[in-house]
């Protein structure tokens, strides 16, 4: 019972490190491809297909990390687009949530987007 009742509890402080680290250990393809995604600042002329909302996260482990989160954030999200074959990802968001002691950040960055793939291609 004692297991259980563990497990029951442990499932989803698992699920949500799980959830935080997104694509843990990509391939040299996925990499390439997510360098060809573009951050675009604002609407495209061109005509495009919205392939829904990709979203990120950067932690800066301490005060001493030289690692800046967003563009961590921003890394995952075109990671995320990429493995939807997206051109770009637009109307991005970052928000600061200071200190986050579940997940062991002095400074995390969640951003959203929203990936788009050209039609004109």
């Amino acid at each position: 019972m004692k297991t259980c009742c563990g497990l029951l509890i442990l499932m989803p402080l698992i699920a949500a490190c799980t959830t935080l680290q997104g694509l843990d250990n990509p391939t040299a393809l996925q990499r390439a491809d997510a360098e060809q995604v573009e951050v675009l600042h604002v609407a495209p002329a061109r005509p495009y297909k919205s392939l829904g909302t990709v979203k990120g996260s950067g932690c800066l482990k301490s005060t001493f990390d030289i690692n800046i989160p967003e563009a961590d954030a921003l890394h995952e999200m075109k990671l995320q687009a990429a493995t939807r074959s997206a051109d770009a990802i637009m109307n991005t968001a970052c928000r600061n949530v200071t200190i986050d002691w579940f997940t062991n950040c002095f400074n995390l960055i969640e951003c959203t987007g929203e990936a788009i793939r050209f039609l004109d291609k």
